[in-house]
């Protein structure tokens, strides 16, 4: 089924500055205000991450051994 795509929606990349912009929202904190070099280096690695990744995030986790043998009966 082909996307359904309204008129005057963003587009869905964003470019550097923009997503340094929106990150640099959460960290507005006056707390945080000496981390500024750390939170630098975290939204580094986040913009790369999401370079290679084509803007997913997620994360592969595995399934507990407890829930692979659950059963359920009728």
């Amino acid at each position: 089924m082909p996307a359904n795509i309204h008129k005057g929606m963003p587009a869905g990349k964003l470019d550097r500055a923009t997503f340094d912009q929106r990150m640099r929202i959460h960290f507005s904190d006056p707390a945080f205000v000496p981390l500024q070099k750390e939170i630098a280096a975290l939204i580094g690695a986040a913009w790369h991450g999401t370079r290679i990744q084509g803007n997913r995030l997620t994360r592969e986790r595995r399934v507990p051994d407890l829930l692979i043998h659950i059963t359920i009966s009728p």
